[in-house]
Order: C-alpha cells, then structure tokens, then sequence
C-alpha cells in the first residue's frame, strides 16, 4: 500500500565539496545502503543528474509493476521540469491516462 511506502529525497552537499565525485570514487547513490522499513522505499540524490535508488519487497510488489511506477515518475519529474503548473489531480488523470 501507498502509505507503507517512503519517498526520500537526500539533499546533502557532496562531501568532497569539490563538485562530481572525483574518478574511482563512488557517488552517494551508487553507496547508499537503504535500511528496509517500508515495502516501498525511493531515495533520491541530487548530482550533476538525479540518482535514485529504489527498495522494494517482493513479495509486496513485482519488477515489472516497480519500472512502471519509475517510468511514471520520470514522466511526472519531465513534465514538472519543463514549467508546467498543475495540480496534483490533473498529473494523475495525465498519468492515467498515459
């Protein structure tokens, strides 16, 4: 169910304070470790491109139903990007709809 899941977004400065993770150094996304609570979690980390690490139950959800839900946030994240104000409501009827 929706409210057992958890969406995090993880606005923390790099901790080199120098930009990019330098080469063979690995990003916060690509080390972060999701302490499972919830049958959903999405972590979002904010680098030169958005990072997301997604946790999930599988015996809640399957793989296929979790890339439709990221394909629909993608699409959500474009659509929000390119300046569209809408409420929350038309984004699901457009989602819906899709």
């Amino acid at each position: 169910p929706l409210y057992e899941s958890m969406l995090s977004f993880q606005n923390q400065p790099d901790l080199t304070g120098a930009g990019p993770a330098p080469e063979g150094r690995q990003s916060m996304a690509e080390t972060f470790i999701a302490q499972m609570e919830h049958p959903l979690r999405i972590d979002a980390f904010p680098e030169r491109e958005m990072g997301l690490v997604v946790s999930y139950y599988r015996e809640c959800f399957d793989d296929a139903t979790v890339l439709r839900l990221l394909g629909d946030l993608r699409a959500v994240l474009e659509r929000l990007a390119r300046g569209r104000n809408e409420t929350l409501g038309e984004l699901l009827d457009w989602i819906a709809q899709r």
